[in-house]
C-alpha cells in the first residue's frame, strides 16, 4: 500500500515538473513594441446628422461626402461614408515644421433619394483629387447635386487623430449670377429691357481672368461634368429657360471665348447656376425683340453684366448701360 502511494506520489511530481518546463519553453520572451498613434483627421457623424437623424426619409442624412483641401488650395483627399460612420482621412500630408497642419473639410450630405444608387456620387469622387480639378476646391460641390452642406476647420497633429469643427448643415444653394431683365437701361436711363419692348433676352457667361494656380489655368474649358448642364441654367422655371445649352459649370473661366449662351423669355430672369466660385464672370448679353419672320428676332441692343461669385451662393448681377 505504501508501495503504491509512492509510486503515485512519483508520478504527480513528474508530470508537475514537465508542465513547468512546457510552459516556461512557450513564453515568448521576445521584446515587445507600442501601437504607434493614428495622424489624423475625423469628421463625426452625429455633428453631420444632428437635427435630422440619420435614415433614408427625405429630411434625413443618408450618405455624405467629405472632402478635405489644405492651406494651398490643394484638394488632398475625399470619400463618401454612411450616415452612421466617421469620416476617418489618415497622415493627409507629412506635419509642417510646426508638426501642425491645417486643413478644410466641405460635407455634401445627401437623402436617399437624391443620393439614388451612388453611381454619379462615385464618379465625382473618384475625380477630385485629379490634376484637373485638384486647385478647385470646390469642383465637387458644384458637380454633385446633394441635399444639404456645411464646412469643418481641423489642423492635423502627430500621432493624433483630431475632430474637425463643423457648421451646421444648411440647405443646399446655388454658386451663380441672376440677371434681372427688368433692370437694363440705356445711357440716358430710359428702360432697355422686358419693360420696354424686348421679347427675350441671350446671355452668354464668360469668365474674367483671376488668380488660378497653373494647373487650373484653362483646365475646365471643356468640362462636361454632371450637374452642369442647360437644367442648371434653366431654374427660371419657364419654357423658354431651356432654349439654348449652357455650360454653367466652367463657361470660359479665366478665358475670354463666349460660351453659346441661353434664350430666356421675357419676363423671367436670367438664371446662371454652378457657375465656377469663388470668382468673377462677366455676362455678354443681347436683348431681343419679336422674330422677324426667316432672320429671327431682331437685336434691340447689348450690354454686359457682372457678378461676383461666392460658393453656393446666388448673386444679383450689375450691368452696364444698353447700347
Amino acid at each position: 500500500m505504501r508501495l503504491r502511494f509512492l509510486l503515485l506520489l512519483i508520478g504527480s511530481l513528474s508530470a508537475y515538473l514537465a508542465f513547468s518546463v512546457l510552459a516556461v519553453a512557450c513564453t515568448d520572451t521576445g521584446t515587445t513594441y507600442p501601437i504607434d498613434p493614428i495622424t489624423g483627421i475625423q469628421v463625426r457623424s452625429d455633428v453631420i446628422t444632428a437635427g435630422k437623424g440619420c435614415g433614408p426619409g427625405d429630411t434625413q442624412v443618408y450618405k455624405y461626402t467629405a472632402v478635405v483641401t489644405d492651406t494651398d488650395g490643394k484638394v488632398r483627399a475625399a470619400a463618401t461614408y454612411d450616415c452612421f460612420a466617421d469620416g476617418v482621412f489618415q497622415a493627409l500630408a507629412p506635419a509642417a515644421d510646426s508638426g501642425f497642419l491645417d486643413f478644410e473639410v466641405d460635407v455634401y450630405a445627401f437623402n436617399a433619394k437624391t443620393f439614388g444608387d451612388g453611381s454619379a456620387v462615385a464618379t465625382v469622387v473618384n475625380q477630385v483629387t485629379a490634376a484637373e480639378h485638384q486647385f478647385d476646391r470646390f469642383w465637387a460641390g458644384r458637380t454633385l447635386n446633394f441635399t444639404w452642406v456645411t464646412a469643418c476647420q481641423t489642423t492635423q497633429q502627430s500621432d493624433v487623430e483630431v475632430v474637425a469643427v463643423c457648421e451646421p448643415l444648411r440647405d443646399a444653394g446655388s454658386d451663380g449670377i441672376i440677371v434681372l431683365p427688368a433692370s437694363f437701361t440705356r445711357q440716358d436711363g430710359t428702360p432697355a429691357g422686358c419693360n420696354a419692348g424686348a421679347v427675350s433676352i441671350r446671355a452668354s457667361l464668360r469668365g474674367i481672368p483671376t488668380a488660378q494656380p497653373p494647373a487650373d489655368a484653362g483646365a475646365d474649358a471643356g468640362d462636361a461634368g454632371p450637374g452642369r448642364d442647360a437644367g442648371d441654367a434653366g431654374d427660371a422655371g419657364d419654357a423658354g429657360d431651356a432654349a439654348l445649352p449652357v455650360d454653367a459649370g466652367d463657361a470660359g473661366d479665366g478665358g475670354t471665348i463666349p460660351n453659346p449662351g441661353i434664350v430666356v423669355t421675357c419676363p423671367a430672369e436670367v438664371r446662371l447656376a454652378r457657375v465656377k466660385a469663388p470668382a468673377d464672370h462677366t455676362i455678354d448679353v443681347e436683348l431681343l425683340g419679336a422674330p422677324q419672320g426667316d432672320a429671327g428676332p431682331a437685336s434691340l441692343g447689348r450690354t454686359t453684366c457682372r457678378g461676383s461669385v461666392a460658393p453656393f451662393v446666388t448673386t444679383t448681377a450689375t450691368c452696364d448701360p444698353v447700347q
